[in-house]
């Protein structure tokens, strides 16, 4: 059986996008994208969590982000989720992220330039 790695993520993004060049020579843009959760807890008052996730676009679309968003731009990400080994140091660490396969430019609000 196949499994399902889809993800779906509507957010802000938290810095500009970044130009990277991965260990094989490859180059990608890197988006730091927040989402935000809400619940009421026990005493009913509202609390926010804020989730930080990493996103890497490749192609020309990856380009189109790096020249047309900056940090504050919503967006919606359509992709899967990445695992992969860093060495840092000497130290091993596996890492997850979104590998983008779509990334829609979501216009601002009136609201959102509050």
């Amino acid at each position: 059986m196949n499994g399902v790695n889809k993800v779906i993520l509507v957010g802000t993004l938290g810095a500009d996008p970044k130009n990277v060049t991965s260990k094989e020579g490859k180059t990608f843009t890197s988006l730091s994208l927040a989402t935000n959760r809400y619940w009421r807890n026990k005493e009913g008052t509202l609390e926010r969590k804020t989730d930080w996730h990493r996103v890497a676009v490749w192609g020309k679309k990856g380009s189109l982000c790096e020249q047309h968003l900056k940090k504050g731009s919503p967006v919606c990400i359509d992709g899967y989720l990445s695992n992969y080994e860093i060495d840092e140091d000497g130290t091993k660490r596996w890492m997850t992220s979104i590998t983008a396969y779509d990334v829609e430019f979501i216009p601002k609000t009136k609201q959102d330039s509050h």
